[in-house]
């Protein structure tokens, strides 16, 4: 594992904010929810999705924080290992030598839809404002265009579904795909996203402690615990966090 300067730095910044000091943690867990005990109400103070790193003190109370996007999670993980510090919930299982068939798990999304027609409406409109060719029309124009713009970035990140065959896993988009060798993960987790389109995460820590975060809509719920069994019989410190019958993390439906 090689760690540059500025990750130490990037590191060093984010547990001065959070002031915490370094020489206190014991250890510390990533990719994995946390749970708020022995608070009234602790359901609200739970944290769940992608990017949650947990501190345990020499205190003996722990701290938990969403790493914001700006912030480089693979620079925190690295530097707590450089330090020595455990990585709680990290244990690399044997692996089992199967053979695993070529699957693609994929399902259609009617956020799909929803987003190309959602892309098109503002891209008429957009366009008819531009037309006019009055200042006071290409103004709000250009603000349409570029919430095109976004939707269509969306749509190529947000929409993911995976492949599984004897030699990796595959993350597929609608334009392009990135494939995983087994050997070259050391960590998976599966989540509910944060967001209010309750959609799937799935996140990876590769060989060299780099972080991935993946949006995979179009893989189906009930798949995931399945997915994470394939990972872990070839040696992949896989967990699914979210429970296969719920369809976003407070839904209250009941397990049959």
């Amino acid at each position: 594992m090689k760690i540059s300067n500025k990750d130490i730095q990037t590191a060093k910044s984010f547990f001065k904010k959070k002031r915490i000091n370094p020489e206190d943690i014991v250890c510390f867990s990533f990719m994995k929810r946390y749970h708020q005990p022995h608070e009234k109400d602790s359901h609200h103070k739970d944290k769940f999705g992608p990017r949650i790193i947990t501190i345990q003190l020499k205190q003996s109370n722990k701290k938990a924080f969403y790493l914001s996007p700006f912030i480089n999670a693979s620079a925190i993980v690295k530097y707590l290992l450089s330090q020595n510090i455990p990585f709680e919930n990290y244990q690399s299982p044997e692996v089992t030598a199967i053979d695993i068939e070529p699957k693609t798990y994929r399902r259609f999304s009617l956020l799909l839809p929803y987003y190309i027609m959602n892309i098109l409406i503002v891209w008429w409109i957009a366009c008819k404002l531009a037309a006019y060719g009055i200042w006071w029309t290409i103004i709000p124009g250009i603000a349409a265009l570029t919430i095109s713009l976004f939707l269509i970035y969306s749509l190529l990140k947000r929409f993911c579904y995976l492949k599984t065959d004897q030699n990796g896993i595959s993350v597929q988009r609608l334009v392009q795909s990135r494939t995983f060798r087994y050997d070259e993960l050391r960590k998976v987790n599966f989540d509910f996203a944060r967001e209010q389109i309750f959609t799937l995460i799935m996140e990876v820590l590769d060989e060299d402690y780099n972080y991935h975060l993946y949006y995979i809509g179009r893989v189906p719920r009930m798949k995931l615990n399945e997915i994470t069994e394939t990972l872990r019989q070839k040696g992949v410190d896989a967990t699914c966090s979210l429970d296969k019958w719920k369809r976003y993390y407070g839904d209250r439906y009941d397990n049959p």
